[in-house]
């Protein structure tokens, strides 16, 4: 081969390759260029779903936060719930503690009149000499449904001394 055969042969290789370079750079170009949308675009995404993150952990610490303080009140509301029914168990039984429940008495033997039943019924019992002075109740009343047996009576009296007098003598 020539020496002018020569360099047409490597002026054509020279140009190929030249031609390959370009279309490699292009496509590097173009791929690089979709490569840095896609990043902008995951950037993008990275952000958002950072300031929702952001948002979310606010919303969860102020979620916290109530919760807390719900549980602190509804801790508070317990104690004072235990206080009142505590209150309520001592008040119920200071008032029933002037009361007696007598049993045995047949139904209708009170009339209409309870208290006054029983105010003559209890000395009549347990020896009209045993008192003194009369028994005086603040109010009686019958309990409980209508059954085979006779309802017991609650008779609460207005001094608890006669009360107690009458619990020892029955």
């Amino acid at each position: 081969m020539a020496d002018g055969e020569k360099e047409t042969s490597f002026s054509k290789l020279l140009l190929a390759i030249q031609e390959t370079k370009d279309d490699l750079t292009k496509h590097i170009d173009k791929k690089t260029a979709d490569i840095q949308i896609t990043l902008t675009k995951i950037e993008s995404s990275l952000s958002t779903l950072a300031e929702q993150v952001e948002e979310i952990q606010t919303r969860v610490s102020t979620n916290e936060d109530n919760i807390k303080d719900a549980r602190d009140r509804v801790g508070e509301m317990e104690k004072l719930i235990t206080h009142l029914k505590d209150k309520t168990d001592d008040l119920e039984n200071r008032s029933r503690r002037s009361n007696i429940r007598i049993t045995n008495v047949p139904e209708q033997a009170e009339g209409r009149d309870a208290v006054g039943f029983l105010e003559k019924f209890i000395p009549e019992i347990l020896g009209k000499d045993n008192f003194t002075s009369p028994v005086t109740l603040e109010r009686a009343h019958r309990i409980g449904k209508k059954l085979d047996r006779p309802r017991p009576i609650i008779a609460k009296f207005l001094n608890f001394r006669d009360k107690e007098k009458i619990l020892r003598l029955a």
